[in-house]
């Protein structure tokens, strides 16, 4: 392996870690709390709401030190049982998701320069709170009835 990739490779480390870090800084804020690398949980009543993230791209040599990101939203019962169904087995990935102007959220930073991190970082918690929140409570009101 040359050693532009193995720097690569520490960049995106050291990126991946520093994201999930200030992700979780905005996360604890809305009651969810970081229970592995890249998953946070929040318990409300009998279900367990469940934000996953993953770096796209994460198999093979890395050829520069890009970053992109994927959430992933479900909901499981207490016991870790995933609740909700349809499309994708019920799992929203925040990748595909758009605002409220259409626009698609920038799930992605160079782990090298730090180009477009404050925007990567900004952008979870935005998806967080406009399409996630709201997904949720809409599992929460399905589970009640």
């Amino acid at each position: 392996m040359e050693a532009a990739s193995l720097s690569n490779i520490d960049a995106i480390r050291a990126g991946v870690a520093k994201v999930s870090g200030d992700f979780t800084v905005a996360l604890e804020s809305l009651g969810f709390k970081r229970t592995k690398k890249m998953v946070w949980l929040r318990q409300r009543g009998n279900v367990v709401e469940r934000i996953g993230m993953l770096r796209l791209g994460a198999t093979g040599p890395a050829l520069d030190a890009s970053v992109r990101l994927r959430l992933i939203f479900s909901v499981d019962d207490l016991s870790g049982q995933r609740l909700t169904s349809g499309p994708d087995d019920g799992l929203i990935y925040g990748d595909h998701l758009r605002d409220s102007d259409g626009r698609g959220y920038h799930l992605r930073f160079n782990a090298s320069s730090w180009s477009t991190y404050d925007r990567c970082v900004a952008d979870l918690t935005r998806i967080v709170r406009e399409q996630g929140l709201p997904w949720f409570d809409s599992q929460q009101d399905a589970a009640a009835n």
